[in-house]
This record gives C-alpha cells, structure tokens and sequence, in this order.
C-alpha cells in the first residue's frame, strides 16, 4: 500500500479468485480415493497419525507402496478432512487460497528484484490465470506442486531480503531472515520432492538480481551465500536415499527399457517434450490430464535435432550478450528466467526416470522464467511507445493483450468445469 501496489493486489486476486470460483463444487476424483478418501491416516490431526506422515510413504494408508514422501501435503489434508470430511468446498479454497499468494509472492519477489510494478504484475498476472495451473490446482491431489512452489518463493524471498539488510554480516536481522529461509525450503521438501532444486534457484536469482559483481565472481560468492541450501537438500537426499526410500530404487518403473535404462535417450526424448510445453504456454489449447510421448534413441531423429540446434542458439545468445556486459538489464534477465525455467524442470525431465514423461503441472512453477523473459520484452515496448508519445499503438498493443489474458482466463474456467464433470473429464483425455 505504502507503493501504491493495493490496486494491482486486487486485480490479481478478483482476476484468479473468479478463474477459479468455477471449481468449487468439483468432486474429489482420480488419486483423491487413495490420498485422501480411502486413507484413513488423514482423517484426523491426531499424533499417532502425523507419526505416520513422517514415516511412511504416501501410499501406505491405503496398503499401496510408493516413492513419495510427503508428510506436509498430507497435513493439508488432514486440515481439510478435519474441517469438511470429503465435502469438496473447502479442499478447494484451501487450494486455490494457496494459488492466489503464490501469484502475490511472484509480485513480490519480481518487484523486490527489478523494482517494476507493470513486470512484476503481469507476470504474476500470466502465472495465476494461465490455464495450464488448473491442473495443479484444480486436482486436490495435486496441491503438493502449489505448496512446493509457495515454500521455495517465500524462501526465495526471505533469502533475498536477508542479503538486502544492511548492517554487519552478522546482524539479528539477517539471521532472522536466513534462518525463516531455511526452514522455509524443509517445508518445501516435505511438501513435495521436486523443492530439491531451490539450492540452485537461489544461486542464480543471487548472480542475477542481488550481486553486482562480474558473472564469475558472482557465482563464486553465491555459492558461499547458498551453501546451507545446499547443505539440507544434501542431508534430505541421503535420507531419501536410505531410511525414505521406500522403494528401494530411484527408477519408478517396475521392469527395465530403453528409456528407463540410457540417460541419452531421456535427454532426447525431453528435447521434443520441452517443445511442447512452449507451445502450450503461448497456445495453451488442447489440454489433457494424461499425455502420451514419443520415445527418441537418436539425436538425428526429428525433431530432436531441430529442438537441439536451437538451444544451442540459445548459448550463442546467452554467450553475445555476456560479451555484451555481463550485468546489463537483457543479460541478467535472460539467465534469472532460462535458469528458472530449466531449474523448475529438472527434476521431471527424465534425468532420473520417473513416472510419466509430460504433464502440464510440471510447468507449474518453471513457467514463471518464461513469462520473466516474455514480459520483460513486452513492457520495454509499452516503454518505448509512451516515450515516443504512440498512444494510438499504446492502446492497441494494450488491448491485444487484455485480449489475450481474456483468453487464459477463459480456458481455465472452461478447465475448471470440465474437472467437475468426471466422464466428460475422461473422455476429454480419452
């Protein structure tokens, strides 16, 4: 308020609270039998029952054995079943409740960053009503991709505020804010495993946003400002890799194949994928819950080196404007937003063989590194057109994009409806 920021606060929330007003009378369905329905270990908050979240894999309620541990989630749940039973209303508004702050959290922190409301705004604007989000927020059991996402910006946030604070490098303050972060990130990872990469997100966000050091200098003193993360995601793995392992293995595939078994054809494999999923955060049409993909065993197959030249153009372009100045404006944003974007992907992008190939939550949180760079370029636009008095230009660049967030809007509320009528839902997919 003190910036004049409670009105673009407001669009924000009216414009994603309506979006997702249309799922509030949505069933729980699909994994919801098992997670939540069926299992009777959250149908309470008592002792004996958070004992088991931190113990147990997330199937074990319902007699099933998974590799997911997700005590956090299940808390949630427990909260919402505590409250409603399986009445759907409020498992809804606790998620799109969630979904909301974290489009407030991305202003926040893309304000405290680059100090541009318009940026700042739509980008979060893009993040709360693309439709590609309803699939992590309209499906309760999906709620682990949101809660994951909240904890990793509000201790992206907390991080970067402690290296803001002035004074010693020891002072109450930052320590406050240092300590807020780290325990911001393990309630991040007991929500959900993929917070494994935040060491990473908070050492690029440092090289781009809070040091103003050349590039090599910044990496070497973010990695003595980063190492705690680094330190607890470490001991979070060997548990995982030991007394959490509930599966015994890393592979989420029950027999061997070609794809489980040769990380080059997973990497090739993901090069189509991530076409896909740009394609889906421009044109995002023809959406499903369940996806099939090709598997690729060669480089030269298409489009696997068409996807592959292109990202190598990407480097040449990162290595131009690098040569450029290491610290100007296009530099720093290009890193922050192709960084968080591949970062947010990593660890569904076949690296270590899991469960599926493509889903559209996936991009949950990895969309916002593409909506920095897309918003950036379009704001430096509306710039220009002001400063040479184009109002006329002004205007229609201004109403093409209302038109095209309209659009977002649109097909998440059709979304949203369409996750309230189950057969309808399947058959879409089918």
């Amino acid at each position: 308020m003190k910036h004049n920021f409670l009105p673009a606060i407001l669009v924000l929330i009216i414009m994603s609270g309506f979006a997702y007003a249309f799922n509030l009378n949505n069933g729980l369905f699909w994994d919801d039998d098992d997670w939540i329905i069926n299992n009777n270990f959250v149908h309470s908050l008592s002792w004996d029952n958070i004992k088991f979240w931190f113990t147990h894999n997330t199937l074990d309620g319902v007699g099933l054995k998974s590799n997911y541990y997700r005590p956090f989630l299940f808390f949630t749940f427990a909260f919402n079943y505590t409250i409603a039973g399986v009445k759907p209303l409020i498992y809804h508004l606790t998620s799109n409740a969630i979904h909301i702050v974290n489009g407030l959290l991305v202003f926040s922190l893309l304000h405290l960053a680059f100090r541009r409301k318009l940026l700042a705004f739509l980008v979060a604007l893009a993040f709360l009503i693309h439709p590609l989000q309803t699939e992590a927020v309209t499906y309760i059991s999906g709620r682990g991709d949101m809660l994951v996402a909240m904890f990793m910006l509000l201790a992206l946030l907390f991080f970067a505020k402690s290296q803001k604070v002035s004074g010693s490098l020891f002072s109450w303050q930052t320590g406050k804010f240092q300590v807020l972060s780290l325990v911001m990130l393990v309630f991040g990872l007991l929500s959900r495993e993929t917070g494994i990469v935040f060491p990473f997100l908070a050492l690029v966000f440092y090289v781009s946003v809070l040091s103003q050091d050349r590039f090599f200098a910044s990496v070497k003193k973010g990695l003595l400002k980063t190492w705690p993360y680094f330190a607890v995601v470490l001991v979070y793995g060997v548990l995982r890799l030991t007394v959490f392992n509930f599966l015994d293995t890393l592979n989420f595939y029950a027999e061997p194949n070609v794809y489980s078994e040769n990380l080059y054809v997973r990497v090739y494999t993901f090069l189509p994928i991530l076409w896909e999923y740009l394609k889906l955060l421009v044109v995002p049409i023809g959406l499903h819950m369940e996806r099939s993909a090709t598997v690729y065993a060669s480089i030269f197959q298409w489009p696997v080196w068409v996807i592959a030249v292109i990202l190598v153009g990407l480097l040449l372009w990162f290595r131009w404007l690098y040569k450029k100045t290491d610290r100007n404006q296009d530099f720093r944003i290009w890193f922050l937003g192709v960084s968080w974007f591949f970062i947010g992907l990593a660890p569904v992008s076949g690296i270590t063989p899991i469960n599926a190939l493509i889903y559209e939550h996936w991009l949950y949180l990895p969309m916002i590194g593409f909506w920095l760079i897309a918003v950036f370029y379009l704001v430096k636009l509306f710039d220009y057109l002001k400063s040479k008095s184009l109002n006329t230009y002004f205007l229609i660049l201004a109403t093409i994009l209302a038109v095209y967030f309209s659009f977002f809007s649109y097909q998440s509320i059709k979304r949203n409806i369409l996750w309230g009528k189950q057969v309808d839902f399947y058959h879409d997919i089918l």
